[in-house]
């Protein structure tokens, strides 16, 4: 019997997480936080309900991560000190997993296994795990505003389940990896069973502009400011931060990351580099009083 629970995620923004139960046998895709807002104001982070978790230690199979989002893998490491098993995901969200690792205390008890985004011309079973070989998992690479984004299809003994995760079709994507519609194309003629589907704002109507048209109004403006430029992001969004890093360099501009997950994920990205910043245009924030302000361009992330 197949059986699906969100853990969190639905009709809010952050904490995504979905149980699939296959005969007893339980994954968990996606593992993330919710950060509080003004009526929470006591709370840093907020998890998922871990109690379900706890309850069905032995059951739990796995779990696989679509992207890098702290609303994805935020609450990994919460989750796995309550119960260890097999973290599937791509090369550069392991990076930033392995990071939290560290953190934790969790370095070297982690089986972490890497499930690739690859183009194709249709999907192929990436894997099939051990511990549930009735179910078959493989990524279809989508645009997002991290690098490695994927969708899953899970192939199940009943039909094949598409969990989109996060997407956004860019047309023009900032590490020219493009959407794989031909994968996504090749499952509607084949059949999908379900198809889990999750984007923000999909019900307005219209498009979302390509990042690089974004770059290009944003440069606009920086060429006119006769001062300091101060930008707020994500510190996720690391092709948007490329994007600050490109203009910054046709302005003849530095740039000066404040905030430390603004390093976390910049350093992880240069280390594999995947959309990594040059760093002869990072200026230190203990310099930054010294330079001219016309010359800098200042990221700042919450």
């Amino acid at each position: 019997m197949l059986t699906l629970l969100p853990l969190g995620g639905l009709g809010e923004i952050g904490m995504n997480g979905l149980v699939l139960n296959w005969d007893g046998h339980l994954w968990l895709i996606d593992c993330g936080i919710m950060f509080a807002d003004p009526t929470r104001s006591s709370a840093d982070l907020i998890l998922p309900d871990l109690r379900f978790i706890r309850k069905r230690r032995d059951q739990f199979k796995g779990m696989i991560l679509t992207h890098g989002h702290e609303d994805h893998i935020g609450a990994v490491p919460f989750v796995l000190k309550e119960v260890r098993m097999p973290v599937y995901a791509s090369a550069f969200t392991h990076a930033l997993v392995s990071r939290k690792l560290v953190e934790h205390g969790l370095v070297g008890q982690i089986d972490q296994r890497i499930l690739d985004p690859k183009m194709s011309s249709g999907h192929e079973v990436g894997v099939r795990p051990p511990e549930s070989p009735d179910l078959g998992f493989s990524f279809i690479r989508v645009t997002h505003s991290i690098p490695d984004a994927a969708s899953l299809v899970i192939d199940t003994p009943v039909g094949t389940i598409l969990h989109t995760a996060d997407f956004k079709i860019d047309p023009e994507p900032m590490d020219g990896q493009s959407f794989d519609s031909n994968a996504f194309r090749k499952l509607g003629d084949d059949g999908v069973l379900l198809m889990l589907s999750d984007s923000t704002n999909a019900q307005v109507p219209g498009h979302t502009r390509s990042e690089r048209e974004v770059v290009e109004s944003l440069e606009k403006h920086v060429r006119e400011w006769p001062g300091r430029v101060l930008i707020t992001q994500f510190a996720s969004n690391i092709h948007h931060l490329r994007s600050v890093a490109e203009i910054a360099k046709n302005c003849g501009r530095k740039l000066c990351l404040l905030g430390r997950s603004l390093h976390t994920y910049s350093d992880t990205a240069r280390e594999h580099d995947v959309a990594s910043i040059d760093a002869s245009l990072l200026v230190r924030p203990d310099r930054l009083r010294d330079m001219d302000p016309e010359s800098m361009i200042v990221v700042l992330t919450g």
